[in-house]
């Protein structure tokens, strides 16, 4: 009998403490429970000139990337206004930072240059020149030479050279140099213009001539001839005073 009142005191003590501490009873074993997936949704907000991330950690939901506006940035793909065989050509990083433009690939000043484009050796005047078009490399300046005469240097931007009085079949070469080195050199021959291409300029040239001193002389003639009416009609206007329409007077 006291055993079963020890029992039933103990029972009721139990009883009033889980009453009184409902959130022990409902706590239950922690590994009961399940873990989140861990799974986050992020929104999306343009806000100038950068993205704002907001994540909401209570969404299990997938990101929708979708959802995200599409932020474009205009480029200028257009090709800067350079051209290898101009002569006095603005360098091309200078077009490119005041317009944006692109310009095409060099190698660095630490590789020697390709050789340049030796386009023409040909007579201007009383002088030769050779034109040439800069390499798609780094160049300081250039270095002109004719067979049996001394070098000549011009700068980056040059793409011509006079070189004075070259005899015909000499060789004229070109090179490209930097703080790397020396380009191979582009040569090309001085072919002057035949002689019949000369005679045929000369006849020409005589034939021109005549034909404007003809047009000056018949110019000349066509105005004296004109002069010498207009004195005629002039003196026959005035006539005679000592005559008049009643006879002598």
């Amino acid at each position: 009998m006291a055993t079963l009142l020890l029992r039933s005191l103990l029972l009721l003590t139990l009883l009033q403490r889980n009453s009184a501490n409902p959130l022990a009873a409902q706590k239950g074993n922690p590994g009961d429970t399940p873990h989140p997936t861990g799974r986050t949704r992020i929104i999306y907000r343009t806000v100038a000139p950068d993205d704002e991330y907001i994540y909401d950690e209570t969404d299990e939901s997938d990101p929708v990337p979708s959802q995200r506006p599409a932020l474009t940035r205009e480029l200028n793909p257009k090709l800067c206004d350079y051209d290898r065989c101009r002569d006095e050509q603005v360098p091309c990083e200078l077009l490119s930072e005041s317009s944006g433009c692109l310009c095409p690939g060099l190698s660095g000043p630490r590789v020697p240059p390709n050789p340049p484009e030796l386009r023409s050796v040909v007579r201007e005047g009383s002088a030769v020149v050779a034109r040439w078009c800069s390499p798609a490399s780094a160049v300081l300046h250039y270095r002109v030479t004719v067979r049996g005469g001394s070098p000549a240097t011009f700068g980056e931007r040059s793409r011509k050279g006079v070189l004075g009085q070259v005899e015909p079949g000499a060789t004229v070469c070109v090179e490209a140099l930097n703080a790397a080195g020396s380009s191979e050199k582009s040569c090309r021959a001085y072919e002057p213009p035949e002689d019949g291409d000369l005679a045929l300029k000369a006849g020409l040239t005589g034939g021109a001539l005549c034909l404007l001193l003809l047009l000056s002389l018949a110019a000349v003639l066509l105005w004296r001839r004109k002069a010498r009416r207009k004195a005629e009609s002039s003196s026959e206007g005035v006539g005679n005073p000592s005559y008049s329409k009643d006879g002598t007077m």
